[in-house]
């Protein structure tokens, strides 16, 4: 508790520093006046400081401003938890995060995983993948889809692949899955046709929905 205590103050005053050196910076450049910041004369005397500074005493404060400001907001880009936006594909998802750092698998390592336990089911020849954030950035969404071969049922191979990616993903990488969806392929094909490239027959694996 004490550290997310430190952490946030520390947030908090790195943010007042960056905002404090814009400020300066934009009084010492004629762009704001002094009156503008200082609602009912708040820091009015300060602010006139900064504004009324030239020659060498104005160089250095530029400078030191500069420097304030730089180390806030690398302070801030360092310490936020990472943006991601809906349904976007992150590349690396963060595991554990907290005053020593943070631990993160890489999408692919997820996508690798997901191919590896759908080429385990019986049935499946081919499987591609697709790994997205889940909602407002929780978790992730899988899309796979797959090959079948012409004897596979594929009702029940689309059930198995579910259950297995969902629980494979939660177990190894403790990422929550939002979705598993096994996407339809056009045609399926036997052991002998895929080796070959050729001889696709006619069976359609059946839209799956999303669980």
């Amino acid at each position: 508790m004490l550290n997310a205590i430190n952490r946030f103050i520390l947030l908090l005053l790195s943010l007042v520093v960056v905002v404090f050196a814009a400020v300066a910076l934009l009084l010492m450049g004629d762009l704001i006046r002094p009156e503008s910041v200082s609602p009912g004369g708040v820091l009015l005397g300060q602010w006139q400081f900064f504004a009324g500074l030239r020659g060498q005493d104005f160089t250095n404060v530029v400078v030191v401003c500069a420097l304030l400001m730089g180390a806030g907001l690398l302070f801030l880009a360092m310490e936020l938890p990472p943006w991601r936006s809906t349904g976007a594909a992150s590349s690396a998802y963060v595991l554990l995060h907290d005053e020593l750092g943070q631990v993160t698998v890489a999408r692919r390592s997820v996508r690798d995983l997901v191919r590896y336990e759908a080429s385990s089911v019986p049935g499946v020849m081919e499987v591609r993948p697709d790994v997205r954030d889940g909602p407002k950035g929780r978790g992730v969404r899988v899309s796979t889809r797959i090959a079948l071969a012409s004897d596979a049922d594929a009702s029940s191979v689309k059930a198995e692949l579910q259950q297995k990616i969902r629980a494979s993903v939660q177990r190894h990488f403790g990422l929550s899955v939002a979705g598993v969806r096994i996407g339809r392929l056009k045609v399926s094909a036997d052991d002998e046709a895929l080796r070959r490239g050729v001889g696709f027959s006619e069976q359609a694996v059946p839209d799956a929905e999303e669980v």
